[in-house]
């Protein structure tokens, strides 16, 4: 089966440039009707970035996905008799790629209908708890598509920060990437999505059918910014930090909590705290405390 063509978006300028050679009255950067009515597009344009308008429980920008598929890629790779299916809201995969891997533009949960029961041996759900306006219903979903002795692999954040230090709280350590953090929290909930499933996620796998007995859990701890410029993998987590608070941009003016110059505000003080440059009751550094719990959790569908 052959990757979907990517569908036709709005008539948008698709750069700067090109919005400049049009004329303000194309201007992408403009919000008139603020953050409330995007288009009828597929694609719409916000402060220079590209986002997906088809489903009202996601908004991170389409160019925030620049890992789209290589999982899939990867596994493709790695296991060439196996026939992988990649699945996405987001219809920007890669235009080449191993034969044995297909790319989809589906969305979850209604979209997973197209698929037969018992389709797949593995299904991997990765960070959708929080994507997703019916996230139980997704994995009801899974189960139907599993066969028998299949694994669902589930790999998601719990959106909260907490402090690594006894002497000094989450809040002391960065204040304003926990303010941050509780603009994006209420950003999601007012989106209707239920930021309660990291917790639960055992009841809602259960509930999907499969069994609780051959559910496994590990939970890790991620450290949000190691304030540390001479080790690439902490610059990397640092940038990676970074990039979810310039993404997490419109989803958070759309529930019309701040402004736009509040957030970016915002932002920009967030990136003094990752860059060893914090006002804390902690110094300077203190961000480097900050961690982020993330579960992986991963289950044999029973016969």
């Amino acid at each position: 089966m052959s990757s979907p063509a990517r569908p036709d978006g709005p008539d948008e300028p698709r750069s700067e440039s090109e919005a400049d050679a049009r004329g303000s009255d194309d201007d992408f950067d403009r919000a008139s009707s603020g953050f409330a009515e995007p288009g009828n597009g597929t694609y719409f344009i916000q402060h220079g970035r590209v986002y997906n308008n088809t489903s009202w429980a996601y908004r991170f920008p389409a160019d925030q996905e620049e890992v789209l598929g290589i999982w899939l890629a990867e596994m493709a790779e790695l296991f060439p008799h196996v026939d992988c299916v990649g699945v996405d809201l987001m219809n920007l995969q890669h235009s080449h790629h191993l034969r044995n891997c297909t790319y989809m533009c589906v969305e979850a949960p209604t979209g997973l209908d197209m698929f037969p029961n018992r389709s797949f041996d593995v299904v991997q759900l990765r960070q959708m708890a929080y994507s997703l306006a019916d996230f139980p219903e997704t994995l009801r979903q899974v189960h139907r598509i599993l066969r028998p002795g299949g694994i669902v692999l589930i790999h998601e954040p719990q959106c909260q920060y907490y402090s690594s230090y006894e002497r000094y709280t989450a809040v002391e350590l960065a204040p304003v990437l926990c303010q941050w953090l509780e603009l994006l929290r209420r950003a999601i909930i007012y989106r209707g999505i239920d930021l309660t499933a990291f917790d639960k996620m055992e009841d809602l796998l259960e509930a999907a059918g499969f069994d609780r007995a051959a559910i496994n859990v590990f939970f890790h701890y991620r450290q949000i910014a190691p304030c540390d410029d001479t080790n690439d993998v902490a610059l990397n987590e640092t940038a990676n930090s970074l990039s979810m608070v310039s993404a997490a941009r419109l989803l958070v003016l759309e529930a019309g909590d701040v402004t736009a110059d509040a957030y970016d505000e915002v932002e920009r003080a967030v990136a003094d705290e990752l860059g060893g440059r914090g006002t804390g009751r902690a110094g300077p550094r203190g961000s480097a405390g900050v961690i982020s719990p993330w579960g992986y959790w991963w289950v044999r569908k029973e016969a």
